[in-house]
């Protein structure tokens, strides 16, 4: 009998991050629902030959190509070549943590390129029928379209100016968009995390949707969001591997860090950052 009245007395409402409330209808759980892939739109989903044409070639000219900036000064990136890079995964895997208190020692130019240009860029490309190419990077995305873009906050980095830039895959370089101390933007993002004190670079992820919704509609908000989660686990290994210690942040006003790197929030909008430093008591590549 006791243990009946426990089992009846313990209710979700119990633990502070479960209320009633929270079990009810939700934004995120229509979102949810009309994301679905259902059979009524595989099986009349299907457009006319002509259209899944024109289709093909919108999305050949669509994959793998980000914003240009080519009007903006460039740094070329210097990385480890691949083989430099030969620590085991099991390794890598077994040691991985969040290691939010970085070494008072920057990170160097070398090893946030390697960071970049191994964990976020290019490794082959796909050949099309009719000879056309699509340029393939070490993270997975749905259909290759490529819908993140990648800036960098640099506050304190051996090898390069603090500022704000933009990673071009293409070419495998950085774009200075605005040179400069943003350390107090940034902690007003950030909502002042202590972390930052010793932070060297702050990766800023977004979106551009429209990139993946023009070919899977309302099934491209999940793909968007997966893809950075692939993303941010590439920066973390390659960083790991290379003596940095890379650390998922979402603790952000989304606003703020849109007015850094300059987008509206809507066509293209901040979904996911990390902050970067000198792991403890690692030597630097």
């Amino acid at each position: 009998m006791e243990g009946n009245q426990m089992k009846q007395t313990a209710s979700v409402g119990n633990f502070w991050f479960v209320q009633p409330d929270d079990l009810r209808t939700t934004l995120a759980g229509d979102y949810h629902g009309h994301s679905k892939i259902t059979e009524f739109s595989v099986e009349f989903g299907t457009a006319d030959p002509k259209k899944t044409q024109k289709t093909q070639k919108l999305i050949d000219a669509v994959a793998g190509h980000g914003h240009d900036f080519s009007f903006y000064p460039k740094i070329a990136l210097d990385p480890l070549d691949w083989p430099s890079i030969n620590v085991p995964l099991g390794q890598l895997l077994q040691a991985r943590r969040s290691k939010r208190v970085f070494s008072e020692m920057p990170p160097s130019f070398r090893q946030i390129s390697t960071l970049l240009a191994r964990g976020a860029g290019p490794n082959g490309t796909l050949r099309m029928e009719g000879g056309v190419t699509r340029p393939l990077r070490t993270y997975p995305s749905g259909g290759g379209l490529y819908p993140l873009e990648v800036y960098v906050l640099v506050l304190s980095c051996e090898g390069i100016a603090p500022g704000l830039y933009h990673h071009d895959v293409d070419v495998s370089a950085l774009t200075l968009l605005q040179e400069g101390d943003l350390s107090a933007k940034a902690r007003s993002a950030f909502i002042n995390d202590p972390m930052l004190n010793r932070t060297g670079i702050v990766i800023l992820i977004s979106a551009v949707f429209q990139r993946s919704s023009f070919k899977y509609g309302e099934r491209s908000y999940r793909l968007v969001h997966l893809e950075a989660g692939h993303l941010v686990q590439n920066l973390i290994l390659t960083g790991q591997a290379v003596g940095l210690s890379v650390v998922p942040v979402m603790g952000f006003v989304d606003r703020r860090i849109e007015d850094i790197i300059g987008v509206d929030g809507v066509e293209e909008s901040i979904l996911y950052c990390a902050a970067v430093g000198q792991a403890e008591h690692e030597e630097a590549v």
